[in-house]
Order: C-alpha cells, then sequence, then structure tokens
C-alpha cells in the first residue's frame, strides 16, 4: 500500500506516488489501462444518472462532476472498478487500498474523469475523453 494521494494532485504526483516515471513510456500505457476502465466504469455506471446525485443537485443537467454524486454512488463506482479491473490494474489498486476508506487511486482517476466530462462537455466540445487526461 502506498500512501493516499488528494484527488486534486497532478497526473504526474499521481504516477510518482504509485512508483512509476512519468517519462516511461510503458508508464503510459498503464495509466492508459487505469483511464479506460474508469471511462467505462463512469459511461455504464454514472453517465446520466440522477437518482445517483446529492440531494443539492438533484435539478442539475448533465455532465456531473465527482461532487454532484453521492458519497455512497461514487464509492460504488471505485468499488466496481475493482471487482472489473484485469489482473494488471488490479496490481496497481492494491497498493491504493485504504481500511475505511475508497482506493485512492482508483478514486483519483475516476475523479479525473468525470472532471474532464464536465470540463470537456461543459463548454460546449465534444471531448473523447480517452484523449484527454
Amino acid at each position: 500500500m502506498t500512501a493516499p494521494l488528494i484527488r486534486s494532485a497532478t497526473k504526474r504526483q499521481f504516477l510518482i506516488q504509485l512508483g512509476l516515471d512519468p517519462n516511461d513510456g510503458r508508464t503510459q500505457e498503464i495509466y492508459w489501462m487505469f483511464k479506460d476502465e474508469a471511462t467505462r466504469a463512469y459511461e455504464t455506471q454514472l453517465q446520466g444518472r440522477r437518482d445517483l446525485l446529492r440531494a443539492e443537485y438533484a435539478g442539475q443537467e448533465p455532465p456531473y462532476a465527482a461532487a454532484h454524486f453521492t458519497a455512497e454512488a461514487f464509492s460504488s463506482v471505485v468499488r466496481y472498478i475493482y471487482s472489473r479491473a484485469c489482473s494488471r490494474a488490479k496490481a496497481y489498486y492494491d497498493r491504493g487500498h485504504v481500511p475505511q476508506g475508497d482506493n485512492w487511486v482508483i478514486s483519483w482517476m475516476l475523479y479525473h474523469v468525470c472532471r474532464w466530462i464536465e470540463l470537456g462537455v461543459g463548454v460546449g466540445i465534444f471531448i473523447d475523453i480517452r484523449n484527454v487526461l
């Protein structure tokens, strides 16, 4: 297990915290693998799901930020990602285990997927999230 990283940390900080070299092409492949899993989970578990929003955002139109979802909904998707992750990703996700908390590796990636979808669509430009993070 590695020490948790705050969600607002940069991609570089994220990779270094996992013990990965941000300048190594293999690291980028690993990062893309995380991003792909989080993006697919967002698309299938969160996208357009008003029933998962916190009460104060019940009338919010998509796209949704990570903060718009209830803590339980976000945590549920973190667990969903872990349960369906490939063995290669799980080896890194296991470093992010936090007792009585969300896996910080998956949480960081899901937060950033939500952020980029919110920002990309929110400004009226379609962005394929797989090409952004």
